[in-house]
């Protein structure tokens, strides 16, 4: 299924070269093209949905077990996620992973972790029969402290511009379901805007 519309995202970069800076600005848009599952060895392949919530264009998928509405900001992959199974759910974020366009994957904090300990263990999230959460998958590498300035600073999520066209953001959340655990890949695709 095609998707026709899309979440703009705005980014700012710097790119050093001696002796003078060069500044490019770069607009995304982001579509959530599929989700897959994986269970044992079988991959199933679902498309998306679009919706549109408070102005902000957010993309839907659901299956017997799980419904998850995403979409990308400026610095993270924001979600809910609804248990539609019969059974308990486990969110395991220590095995959650973000794909960058760039091929390189980052380790994910959600939201309720402090910044200062991206890099401590994160005790999955439970999600009772009908209940959900509301979160985020922030890269853990894209905080940097300034002590001078005493702050954290969060990088944008897509930090480099691309003409590839075949550009994806690629979000890994195991959950674990009567002790199997289920991979659930959302792809969505990059695009920069001309």
């Amino acid at each position: 299924m095609a998707m026709t519309k899309f979440l703009t995202l705005g980014l700012l970069g710097i790119v050093l070269s001696l002796p003078q800076t060069v500044a490019y600005a770069a607009d995304y848009e982001v579509e959530l093209m599929r989700v897959e599952k994986t269970l044992d060895t079988e991959v199933l392949y679902a498309t998306a949905s679009t919706l549109n919530e408070g102005g902000i264009t957010k993309y839907g998928f659901q299956d017997g077990l799980v419904q998850i509405v995403a979409y990308a900001d400026r610095e993270a992959i924001c979600f809910e996620l609804s248990n539609a199974g019969l059974a308990t759910e486990r969110i395991l974020w220590d095995g959650a992973v973000l794909v960058t366009p760039d091929g390189y994957a980052h380790r994910i904090i959600h939201q309720g972790i402090r910044y200062a300990d991206a890099d401590r263990e994160q005790l999955p999230s439970v999600l009772l029969h009908g209940s959900r959460i509301a979160d985020m998958a922030l890269p853990a590498d894209h905080l940097h402290f300034d002590a001078a300035a005493n702050q954290w600073h969060v990088d944008p999520l897509l930090t480099e511009p691309t003409k590839d066209s075949s550009s994806t953001l690629r979000l890994m959340l195991p959950i674990e379901i009567r002790g199997v655990v289920n991979e659930y890949v959302l792809e969505f695709k990059v695009n920069q805007k001309e």
